[in-house]
């Protein structure tokens, strides 16, 4: 309770030193103000993750509730962001009664630089989506087809409140940078299934054609440890020529907001960029002056 140094003797029967201050301040605290592992007194920041600072209790539990770490870590950061929205807000006049109007999306910020595009990885992506290609057209021809959800098939015209959020979500995916995108690499997710359902789509184009179609968008230069079709301003196949998971993935920032918003909310977010386990800076979407 006091940072003071407990003698071994002491220790080995007691968690306090000998004062009855320390004795009264810890009998005042509630279980959720304790650290799970070794019953310290935590700060606000810590009551999140359940635990202290100290290496050993977060690798026990870690090693005990990997899960419940992961979202405990997850709401750590959530509380961190709401704290910074909120004085960014304060600074800007907003009064605390509108705070909420600001529903916070944690999302990762991707930090890759612009550079050419190796001719050994545009190889190795064209070799990949070569083989894709063939295992495909076997498929095809013995008559194989994806369902139409694979299809990126049309939808219903969007209302102007869907047309708004969908923008939303857009400007928050612009401003990670496609940290989900790294996962593509030298592939894209371009796999089987992929060119299946765009020969669905083209059954008239060759193989050849299929592949020369793909290598036009190839960008000359991408974002370093990205995706080889990851640009500076995003992706450059159009959206029926990407891989499914490309077009329906939504990280859980992106679903805050997709989920968030009711019939009256105002559509709008404060966008929290992590990196790691801290939270490094946010924007207002609309952007927000001052």
């Amino acid at each position: 309770m006091c940072n003071s140094v407990i003698s071994v003797p002491r220790a080995n029967h007691s968690l306090l030193c000998m004062s009855p201050v320390c004795a009264g301040r810890y009998a005042m605290l509630r279980p959720h103000e304790q650290c799970v592992e070794c019953t310290r007194p935590l700060t606000w920041q810590q009551q999140a993750g359940k635990v202290c600072d100290d290496a050993h209790c977060r690798d026990v539990r870690l090693a005990k509730h990997p899960m419940a770490a992961a979202r405990e870590a997850y709401a750590r950061l959530q509380g961190v962001a709401e704290a910074t929205r909120n004085r960014s807000l304060t600074a800007r006049g907003v009064p605390q009664t509108a705070w909420n109007q600001w529903p916070v999306a944690v999302i990762p910020k991707f930090r890759g630089r612009l550079s050419r595009l190796a001719v050994k990885r545009r190889a190795l992506f064209l070799a990949g989506l070569a083989d894709n290609v063939r295992g495909a057209r076997a498929r095809f021809v013995a008559g194989e087809r994806v369902t139409l959800s694979e299809l990126a098939a049309s939808t219903p015209p969007l209302t102007d409140r869907e047309t708004a959020v969908h923008a939303l979500l857009g400007a928050t995916c612009g401003a990670c940078r496609g940290s989900c995108c790294k996962g593509g690499a030298n592939h894209a997710f371009l796999r089987e299934q992929a060119m299946l359902a765009y020969m669905q789509r083209f059954p008239e184009r060759s193989d050849d054609e299929i592949l020369t179609h793909y290598r036009s968008y190839l960008p000359e230069r991408t974002l370093t440890g990205g995706c080889v079709y990851q640009r500076e301003d995003g992706c450059s196949l159009p959206r029926d020529m990407r891989a499914d998971i490309c077009n329906r993935y939504h990280c859980s920032g992106l679903l805050s907001i997709r989920d968030g918003y009711g019939d009256a909310a105002p559509i709008q977010t404060y966008v929290a960029h992590r990196e790691g386990a801290k939270i490094t800076s946010g924007r207002f979407l609309p952007v927000l002056p001052g």
